[in-house]
């Protein structure tokens, strides 16, 4: 399938806060800046999170997941149409874990959205979630770390990236 080039937002759910070798990705979201979802899949693991929204603890347990090898070449295929790649504390959190499954990342603009927020609200980044963003945005009142769902936070990434650059 063919993607259009555009910006797209990605965030992933993986079995450990850092990568080590012995980590997963339980679960990819992919969108673009308009929050339509791209891509959106929860992976068979075989090792248990470290942290699941629980709005997403069904998913992730689900006993009919395939592997994320399944879904390599349409993952890939997505990432090939980007022009920019956005994420939330992406370069230390999911980049590490998708280079691990093989995927390429383009050689395009990465915007790191927690470190633009940290910088336009004086926040610090050691402190900062992107519950902060969402609240700081007024996002989405109702949404909070208890209902919210991996896919939501793809889509407040894509939200606080327009509105940041609305404001610069």
């Amino acid at each position: 399938m063919q993607y259009q080039e555009q910006p797209l937002v990605y965030l992933i759910d993986a079995t450990g806060p850092v990568y080590t070798r012995f980590d997963e990705i339980t679960q990819l979201v992919i969108v673009d800046l308009q929050g339509k979802v791209l891509f959106h899949q929860v992976f068979k693991h075989n090792y248990e999170p470290w942290h699941v929204l629980p709005s997403d603890d069904d998913l992730i347990n689900s006993p009919n997941l395939l592997p994320f090898s399944y879904y390599y070449h349409q993952i890939q295929s997505i990432f090939d149409s980007a022009t920019t790649l956005i994420g939330f504390d992406n370069a230390y959190y999911a980049d590490p874990f998708l280079y691990n499954q093989g995927v390429e990342l383009p050689d395009v603009p990465p915007i790191d959205i927690k470190k633009e927020f940290c910088q336009l609200a004086g926040y610090s980044p050691e402190i900062t979630s992107i519950f902060d963003v969402m609240s700081y945005f007024h996002y989405d009142d109702s949404l909070t770390s208890k209902n919210s769902t991996l896919v939501d936070l793809a889509k407040v990434t894509a939200f606080a990236y327009t509105k940041i650059r609305s404001i610069s």
